[in-house]
């Protein structure tokens, strides 16, 4: 099957199990097939439909929030920050309105990770921005940092590539 059939399946698929799902747009990047959706419910609590269709399709399976639902950078770091407890250890959260991901430094990420991954959907419900949790460093340093920005900066060439590299 050619790339493109990948993606139409995909998206026959997701209407045939989740008629109301609202998807805008359906893409690869590598090896992920990457569906966007402005249906809230799908993308914060159905994570078991994307395991049934990749299962089914023998590919990845990622389901992001289309950008357009993403809440302000601005009231979702306060949310974020609110919902995070004080024992992980919030350092920062950069956002990445192309993925719709809200990354979080923190230092201590297995708290947030190993309690059922209730903080994951509250983010995810309350922001519309899908978290990823990154573990701070020990102590300052320019090279992680550094790092870290040169990553965001290139973050539209990494797209484009993924992209080519999932149609070859």
């Amino acid at each position: 099957m050619s790339f493109r059939d990948y993606l139409s399946e995909a998206r026959s698929i997701f209407d045939k199990l989740y008629p109301d799902n609202q998807i805008t747009e359906v893409d690869y990047e590598g090896p992920t097939i990457v569906v966007y959706t402005k249906n809230l419910d799908l993308f914060s609590h159905r994570d078991d439909l994307a395991k049934q269709i990749a299962q089914e399709l023998r590919r990845r399976i990622a389901i992001r929030p289309d950008p357009s639902i993403l809440l302000p950078e601005e009231e979702a770091t306060l949310i974020i920050h609110e919902i995070i407890p004080d024992e992980a250890g919030f350092r920062d959260v950069y956002f990445e309105s192309d993925t719709g991901e809200a990354v979080i430094e923190v230092e201590e990420p297995s708290i947030i990770t190993a309690r059922d991954a209730e903080y994951v959907s509250t983010i995810k419900e309350k922001t519309k921005w899908s978290p990823r949790f990154v573990r701070a460093p020990p102590m300052h340093s320019r090279t992680v940092k550094e790092m870290r920005e040169f990553m965001r900066e290139v973050k539209q060439e990494r797209k484009v590539f993924l992209h080519n590299l999932g149609e070859n």
